[in-house]
């Protein structure tokens, strides 16, 4: 008789409930199941992480005034060079079933098995996630509308010239 288990987070695959079988075959008592403890635990942690971006994300949208002010007399390229480490978050999301696949030794593993297999890690990235894009969406704002012409020329096109060629 096969046996097959869930492969969630709490899941070790079907050789535990296999060996209970067989060890319920073989002395006629079931064993006592294993704790889901660290599992828990781990879920909780991440999940209190997850929410804890929340109140750091509005921290950042209500400072993005000041944060645009104080990088208002140096070149946009700084400004954007700070900016770089809220991609991390958004491009670990991206990519995430391409990690794990390479950690379950290169294994194909669909994106939308990530939030099955890894439930509270994925909804702990997806809300850093969203707080990150706000973040930056609020700072970039705050940059371009009260910050010198620098900016707002790097983000404008070109002017285009009447001169033919």
């Amino acid at each position: 008789m096969p046996v097959t288990a869930n492969s969630g987070a709490g899941g070790g695959g079907a050789s535990p409930p296999a060996a209970r079988i067989v060890e319920l075959i073989d002395s006629g008592g079931a064993s006592e199941p294993p704790s889901n403890a660290g599992p828990l635990a781990v879920d909780a942690v991440l999940l209190t992480l997850a929410a804890a971006g929340v109140p750091a994300a509005w921290r950042g949208v209500r400072r993005a005034a000041d944060w645009a002010r104080a990088r208002g007399d140096r070149p946009w390229r700084t400004g954007s060079v700070r900016l770089l480490p809220y991609a991390v978050p958004p491009l670990l999301l991206a990519t995430l079933h391409e990690v794990i696949g390479w950690l379950f030794g290169g294994r194909d593993v669909a994106w939308f098995q990530v939030p099955y297999l890894f439930t509270s890690f994925w909804a702990a990235l997806v809300a850093v996630t969203l707080a990150c894009a706000v973040v930056v969406s609020a700072r970039v704002v705050r940059l371009l509308t009260s910050s010198p012409a620098s900016y707002r020329q790097a983000a404008e096109p070109p002017p285009e010239s009447d001169a033919h060629p």
